[in-house]
């Protein structure tokens, strides 16, 4: 007669140890889903918020070298001064220090000489957190 465990016992066994296994499984799956979806949560959110940055150039001209602009926030989110830069013919000024700009209806105006290209057209751009805003001005 042999010994070892019963059929009955081994199987019992492998239940338990199959059981084991997948709540295990399944505590890590919920672990790493809740990760992976309360980071893509804050991701939509920021993405959100800098969509709620924007900026338009309401005005714009340019006078002995000296190109003069407003922009106007138009999103409904405040923008910081450090969210803002400006560039002309593709090339960042140095000379504008923006303000921090209100949300909504708030305008400040700027001027900035770098880069000017007087007697030709010049493409001003202003980069905020929703994307870039263009106006061309003649010099």
């Amino acid at each position: 007669m042999k010994k070892g465990i019963s059929a009955v016992l081994a199987t019992v066994l492998i239940v338990v140890i199959t059981v084991a296994i997948i709540g295990l499984a399944y505590a890590w799956s919920v672990d790493l889903f809740g990760t992976v979806s309360d980071s893509t949560d804050d991701q939509i959110g920021g993405q959100l918020d800098m969509m709620e940055k924007r900026i338009q150039i309401v005005t714009a001209g340019c006078e002995n070298g000296i190109i003069s602009f407003t922009i106007k926030s138009t999103g409904t989110e405040d923008i910081l001064a450090s969210e803002l830069s400006a560039y002309v013919n593709s090339q960042q000024v140095t000379d504008v220090i923006f303000d921090n700009l209100g949300a909504g209806n708030t305008s400040l105006q700027y001027e900035t000489s770098d880069f000017v290209s007087v007697g030709d057209e010049d493409i001003l751009e202003v980069d905020a957190p929703a994307g870039i805003v263009e106006k061309t001005v003649m010099c």
